[in-house]
């Protein structure tokens, strides 16, 4: 088994996270258990701050390896993260993503390892604690999260549809899947989708991005075993500066990532009428919920737009009447002083506290 971990630049956090993750490795049974870390900084300062931080993790003398791999070329992130993939693990092995703002609850490795084993599956998607908030350079956090389902309330089940009543499968710290032909098969296709999202005009940044949430469907369409779960075995993790200040994690986005979705699967991927209808429907609410934002996000003009809109059979007075209260919001914010979130949320510093509730909300 091989839990893949890519990072940048959250070093306050880069503890705590690979804690939570390697604290569940001795209940692992599968020959090797490695943490292979994908460090896509090449600063030389950030590099030092980073290594210091490995060799400070006392590892308890497991029977587990910490690998590490330092991007020396630039690669985006989907590039780096799938590479690494290609690069270090064995034919046939299980392999699971982690962000480096999400948290591994007690036992959430284990439980993704013992229900992708019991049911063969080439790809598993789980539900997520929703969520917590790391802010002023991680030093200080909010939980917003309710505890996890017990066992006896679990259900495993063949992977359908993504949404409220559903898993989502944008989100890389809830995917585990084999490393095997089908799941290349799948990636090509899903790269296949990039290029056309480019030819269209977005940029190659935002273009890939919604790779892994293609990857499931595209895997299920070619005959793979699918499934989803609704345990919670990861804290989704947040950097409330990342949301307030960058581009790309705004409502803008959000919009434009159902727009590449929508552009996806009227075009390149197969689904059956119902997971069709149910997804175009899903992907409508994201757009015209954040129609504002997305008019407004860097480097997407309205160009783009329109010719996104047209290729996927969506024209612009389905987005009328859009949401209106999310757009009002939305346009208030331009306005805004950014950083005003900031001062509402109730913080904590003790990492203990972290620590503490991973155990707690863990599984058995």
């Amino acid at each position: 088994m091989l839990v893949l971990l890519p990072v940048y630049d959250r070093f306050e956090i880069l503890s705590i996270v690979i804690k939570s993750i390697i604290s569940d490795f001795d209940k692992i049974n599968d020959g090797r258990v490695i943490l292979l870390i994908v460090n896509n900084n090449k600063d030389l300062e950030a590099r030092k701050k980073f290594n210091r931080i490995i060799n400070e993790i006392d590892i308890f003398n497991g029977n587990f390896a910490i690998q590490v791999i330092h991007r020396e070329y630039d690669l985006s992130p989907i590039e780096s993260w799938y590479d690494a993939v290609k690069t270090h693990a064995k034919w046939n092995e299980l392999i699971l993503m982690m962000g480096d703002d999400d948290l591994n609850v007690r036992n959430g490795i284990l439980k993704r390892f013992n229900i992708s084993r019991r049911f063969n599956c080439d790809f598993l998607l789980c539900k997520f604690l929703d969520r917590i908030y790391f802010f002023q350079n991680n030093k200080q956090f909010w939980f917003s999260s309710v505890s996890v389902k017990n066992d006896s309330k679990i259900k495993n089940k063949i992977f359908n549809f993504i949404g409220p009543n559903g898993v989502e499968p944008s989100f890389i710290s809830n995917h585990t899947f084999v490393n095997n032909n089908l799941f290349w098969k799948a990636y090509d296709r899903a790269t296949f989708i990039v290029k056309r999202h480019e030819q269209i005009g977005v940029p190659k940044y935002l273009a890939e991005a919604p790779v892994p949430l293609y990857l499931p469907f595209i895997i299920k369409n070619e005959g793979g075993i699918v499934y989803e779960s609704d345990c919670s075995p990861v804290v989704r993790g947040g950097i409330v500066e990342d949301i307030i200040y960058r581009q790309y994690s705004g409502g803008g986005n959000t919009a434009l990532f159902s727009l590449l979705g929508l552009h996806a699967i009227e075009n390149y991927i197969v689904l059956s009428n119902e997971s069709h209808s149910l997804l175009r429907k899903r992907f409508h609410v994201s757009i015209s919920r954040n129609l504002v934002d997305l008019f407004t996000t860097k480097d997407v003009s309205i160009g783009i737009i329109y010719k996104l809109l047209r290729t996927s059979n969506f024209s612009w007075l389905e987005l009328l009447p859009f949401n209106l209260f999310y757009n009002i919001i939305s346009f208030i914010k331009i306005f805004v002083k950014p950083g005003y979130k900031l001062r509402k949320v109730k913080n904590k510093t003790d990492y203990d506290y972290i620590e503490n509730f991973l155990k707690e909300n863990g599984t058995d």
